[in-house]
């Protein structure tokens, strides 16, 4: 994809992520989802839903959400933001439920970080 092209994309949206609005730095294209302000290119039409690969199918999209969008369906997203919103009241609350959330979300981040320090040995 060329520079114009690329710039035609973050064009669309002001150079904001089009899932979160997390304002986007167009050198950081493509690089590690760590880096703040890094995007990469989303379809807005899945390819696997009959998606072509063109500017008109595409839109910016911070690294973290493209990591969460990732392969998931549209149903699967509602689903996952609707567990979301369920786990964060109780995680707000102080519920016993939500501690318990709150105790499974810190081991999975210790195992992602672990695994990322694996992968970049």
């Amino acid at each position: 994809m060329n520079k114009r092209e690329i710039t035609k994309i973050w064009d669309k949206t002001s150079g904001h992520c089009h899932f979160c609005g997390e304002k986007l730095i167009f050198d950081h294209y493509g690089k590690n989802k760590f880096i703040k302000g890094n995007w990469n290119i989303d379809h807005i039409f899945p390819r696997a839903m009959g998606g072509y690969n063109n500017t008109a199918n595409y839109l910016p999209i911070c690294g973290e959400c493209n990591g969460l969008k990732w392969h998931r369906t549209g149903k699967q997203i509602q689903e996952l933001m609707r567990y979301g919103l369920v786990s964060l009241r109780e995680k707000r609350s102080g519920s016993q439920i939500g501690k318990k959330i709150s105790e499974l979300y810190d081991l999975q981040q210790k195992a992602n970080e672990a695994r990322r320090r694996k992968v970049k040995k």
